[in-house]
């Protein structure tokens, strides 16, 4: 039995939505690097596309530490967003939450540190 006035299960903590948020983010933010060359087709390979000024994967990392803090804000806010949902609801709303809101600035990064 549980103790009047405690809930019935046990709460996450923040920290793992803000995690979500963040591995969401940076799971984006691969995919959209790999395929920044495609949407804006140069005639180059990848190698070569990112090769001229800085390496990819000196891009990428550049345009996840930027959108890390409104990753972590998205995320937070994300599993705030469908309180009355379950877990899975409350992970998805923060993933999808820290994508949104990192997304713009990261690929701003990715637009500036491309040729």
């Amino acid at each position: 039995m549980t103790e009047p006035g405690r809930p019935w299960k046990k709460k996450r903590s923040v920290w793992a939505f803000l995690l979500a948020g963040w591995v969401a983010e940076a799971a984006a933010i691969v995919l959209i690097g790999v395929g920044w060359p495609s949407v804006f087709p140069s005639g180059l390979k990848l190698a070569e596309f990112y090769g001229s000024a800085y390496g990819f994967p000196l891009v990428v990392l550049t345009a996840v530490v930027i959108g890390t803090p409104a990753a972590i804000v998205g995320g937070l806010v994300g599993s705030r967003i469908p309180r009355e949902g379950g877990e899975k609801e409350q992970f998805i709303a923060a993933a999808a939450g820290g994508i949104l809101l990192a997304l713009p600035f990261s690929c701003l990064v990715l637009y500036y540190l491309t040729p």
